[in-house]
């Protein structure tokens, strides 16, 4: 186990029919990462059985409070709980996620004074004062907020984007139909007080979506569930309610389109790739809306208050025919989106430790996979996939030869994140190194750089590192800043631009 994660994480999030469900949905995301790490989490919070249930069914504990902040006992009780678990010695770090508007900076401050270390999660910079190590907001649009307190680490973005397990521990494949979207997605968010949901069902009905299948999602704290029912029963049949949804992918991957509250279900669309047509149901959706729209990853119908049944029905009967309007919005969307988001988050809080072993010759099948991963390829001089005799001769002879070394990188589970290798010409190390897909994105790079580095600094023949890096290879090239080398020259090798970095 990570000694880093031998604290719990403790997690306070609310929810209900008026906040909605989003607030704990992305705080079980982290959970699960943290847990994947070795960790466990702890919620405290306010919130419907349903999902007290969730998160036994994950193997997190809840803590239930009486009143929300800022009533007095929250705050107290809060801190009762956190203090009432031991804590190892040796754990440095005891994280305490704070997830809500109304958790503000005189309680974020308490959890400080505690001697917890605080990332808030946050949507709109709405607060006059932030008392935080880590302030996440997954937004698009984030990094134009002028936060007021430069004091702490910013995770700005939807490269943070928390999404939980059921939607990352399998492959995506983005469905694209060649004609008109059929199957379209309805989803105004876990609570929906002012019945959005209910608009936009008549605007579809106006479009003439009679030839779609239309799912509408009713979250576990909607009120509305008996006017949509009714409103089913009186004018469709290709309408159907779907109800407290618990894993979102198999409705994913059925999905042309999405018509959507501007929340952070829109990560979940744009992972798949699933055009959406988005509605600001409050103020903190406003920016998301406003962003993807201006990326062209959605089209944004604007706030619920000016809502226009016509004008809205006039965009969902042109966009659902347009096949260049859908395409380009799936795949504006999906670059956005990763899937790495919640481990970015993580690494954050507590950077994975790393070590290196000397590679053996079981790794042999390991470096063969790392090198005919397709970016690597892409990122190499030679592209072209690498055959299992060739690469079984090539790592056999570098195993073999005095002037090369090739290290395995694990993390504190054990597991392989990656390999770096040096090859020793004249009194220069010749550098190169890959990461598994898993442990991209996340910093590893420099950091696994400086720690060859220094481990090779300890032979007296040599004298200085080099790296020869493919021109295009943007996220190379920052890793090799980062760990301190600087551009020499720049170079052609086997016919492609290259830049060489020394250190």
């Amino acid at each position: 186990m990570n000694t880093s994660l031998s604290a719990p994480l403790f997690i306070r999030a609310d929810a209900s029919s008026r906040i909605g469900t989003g607030h704990v949905m992305r705080c079980l995301a982290l959970a699960q990462a943290w847990k994947k790490r070795g960790g466990r989490a702890i919620f405290i919070g306010i919130m419907p059985e349903i999902f007290e249930g969730r998160l036994a069914e994950e193997g997190f504990a809840f803590h239930a409070l009486p009143a929300p902040h800022p009533d007095g006992r929250d705050l107290a009780i809060t801190l009762k709980i956190i203090q009432n678990h031991p804590r190892p010695v040796s754990a440095e770090n005891c994280w305490v996620v704070i997830d809500g508007y109304h958790l503000d900076a005189v309680f974020q401050n308490a959890m400080r004074k505690a001697g917890l270390r605080v990332l808030v999660v946050d949507d709109y910079g709405h607060q006059p004062e932030y008392a935080a190590d880590i302030l996440l907001n997954q937004n698009p649009g984030a990094e134009k907020i002028k936060y007021p307190d430069p004091k702490c680490r910013f995770l700005l973005g939807t490269k943070y984007a928390l999404l939980r397990n059921e939607l990352l521990d399998q492959p995506i494949t983005v469905r694209f139909r060649q004609g008109p979207a059929k199957n379209i997605l309805v989803s105004m968010g876990g609570a929906d007080p002012e019945n959005a949901t209910l608009k936009i069902l008549h605007a579809l009905l106006q479009a003439n979506f009679e030839r779609a299948e239309i799912k509408v999602l009713v979250g576990p704290t909607n009120n509305h569930r008996d006017s949509l029912e009714q409103f089913r029963l009186q004018h469709s049949s290709n309408f159907s309610l779907i109800d407290h949804v618990q894993n979102m992918r198999p409705l994913l991957e059925w999905a042309d389109m999405a018509v959507s509250a501007a929340g952070s279900t829109c990560f979940e669309f744009a992972r798949f790739g699933i055009p959406m047509i988005l509605v600001v149901l409050a103020d903190n959706q406003r920016l998301v809306a406003n962003s993807l729209a201006e990326k062209k990853a959605a089209l944004n119908l604007g706030q619920i208050g000016d809502f226009n049944e016509v004008a809205a029905a006039e965009v969902l009967s042109k966009s659902i025919r347009d096949r260049g309007l859908l395409r380009n919005l799936s795949r504006n969307s999906r670059e956005m989106v990763d899937g790495r988001g919640r481990s970015r988050v993580s690494e954050a809080m507590t950077p994975t430790d790393l070590r290196l072993r000397l590679a053996q010759e079981t790794d042999c099948q390991l470096f063969l996979r790392w090198a005919n991963e397709p970016y690597v390829r892409a990122m190499s001089f030679y592209s072209e996939l690498i055959s299992e005799q060739t690469h079984s001769e090539w790592f056999r002879a570098k195993l073999g030869n005095r002037n090369s070394r090739l290290w395995v990188a694990e993390n504190a589970d054990g597991i392989p994140v990656g390999q770096i290798r040096f090859d020793k010409k004249d009194r220069n190390a010749v550098v190169s190194l890959s990461l598994d897909p898993e442990f991209r994105g996340l910093g590893l790079g420099a950091r696994l750089i400086r720690l060859g580095c220094r481990d090779m600094s300890r032979d007296p023949g040599i004298s200085a590192f080099m790296a020869l890096i493919k021109e295009e290879n943007i996220s190379s090239y920052q890793a090799f800043t980062k760990a301190g080398f600087k551009i020499a020259d720049p170079s052609f090798h086997h016919g492609k631009n290259a830049v060489v970095m020394k250190y």
